[in-house]
């Protein structure tokens, strides 16, 4: 009987931690001050601008991916600033999102590039872009509003911000199937366990009802036979 808790405590335990392992993991990159600003007449990046970002992932990075091959990695969430534009997944034209990472699927190489627009002046034109690789050490911010006849720029190179991860439950994940059934399956059979726990009990003052009932009724024969008054 103790075993059989023990695995049922086992199914319910595995359940319980297959519903806890339902969680986001979210990367925020926080760059430093632009160095470089375009000089051009009506600039509206200033040397105290930065790139901002934060984007949600279902799963951690996988290990050892290959900044040079063609990954598809979609986030299921993206706020990306320049401290003047701020593209998200309701308001962008393109996004790009390529990693590197080591064998424990820690971030070693990225190249972030989203974008909103075609830079032709006849909608508001933004481009947000941090990139580490080889040849592209660089956070670049381009903008071209409404109308407009160039694009205004700023960007630094050769200093990279700083990334933090963090894994946070998803409340809107949907346990699958297998993980009702664990648990189900779990809740059942703890509740037969129960059950066959106090079977014995009832089976036990069942006998002794029994064997009380006759000892009255043994004892009212005798008496009666022996001719004695009833």
């Amino acid at each position: 009987m103790k075993r059989l808790s023990v695995v049922l405590c086992g199914l319910l335990l595995a359940a319980l931690s297959s519903t806890a392992a339902l969680a986001d993991t979210i990367y925020t990159y926080t760059g430093n001050d632009f160095t470089r600003v375009d000089p051009s007449t009506g600039n509206v990046y200033t040397t105290s601008d930065f790139i901002t970002l934060s984007f949600t992932l279902p799963t951690p990075l996988a290990p050892n991916l290959d900044l040079g091959t063609p990954q598809v990695i979609t986030p299921s969430s993206f706020t990306i600033s320049d401290g003047v534009n701020t593209l998200t997944q309701q308001n962008f034209s393109t996004e790009d999102f390529q990693f590197g990472t080591d064998s424990a699927g820690n971030m070693t190489l990225w190249y972030i590039d989203v974008e909103l627009g075609k830079f032709n002046g006849l909608s508001t034109s933004t481009e947000i872009q941090i990139s580490d690789q080889v040849g592209d050490v660089m956070d670049l911010a381009a903008t071209m509003p409404a109308g407009g006849l160039t694009d205004y720029l700023a960007n630094n190179q050769n200093s990279l911000g700083t990334w933090t991860e963090e894994s946070v439950p998803n409340l809107s994940a949907v346990p699958e199937p297998s993980t009702f059934a664990l648990i189900g399956t779990g809740i059942l059979g703890l509740v037969g366990a129960s059950r066959r726990l106090l079977q014995p009990a009832k089976i036990c003052s069942a006998r002794i009802a029994k064997t009380k009932a006759p000892l009255h009724s043994s004892a009212h024969s005798a008496l009666v036979w022996s001719g004695l008054p009833r």
